[in-house]
């Protein structure tokens, strides 16, 4: 109430889980069922990141995927190519 007047504006309900903290490990969106654990938990992070700067849950879960994938390729590409410069294969006399 403001000077005595009700406030106009509509009252805020729970999203779709209950106002419960988004996702976890546990309870994901379908759509990132098929990812790979790893993939999965990064894309998580990011669709609850994004959901905190105000993005709807549909655009969240599409971006968090997206990017999920990228992070994925960027991290395999550095792991393989750290493990092929520590191999001791390439310093053979």
């Amino acid at each position: 109430m403001r000077n005595g007047k009700a406030s106009a504006q509509a009252p805020t309900f729970p999203n779709e889980r209950g106002g419960a903290m988004p996702w976890n490990s546990s309870y994901f969106p379908i759509s990132m069922k098929s990812l790979q654990p790893d993939v999965r938990a990064k894309a998580i992070e990011i669709a609850n990141a994004l959901l905190d700067q105000g993005y709807g849950e549909g655009m969240a879960i599409r971006i968090a995927i997206a990017q999920a994938h990228r992070w994925a390729e960027r991290h395999e590409r550095h792991a393989v190519g750290s493990a092929a410069i520590r191999s001791p294969a390439h310093h053979r006399p």
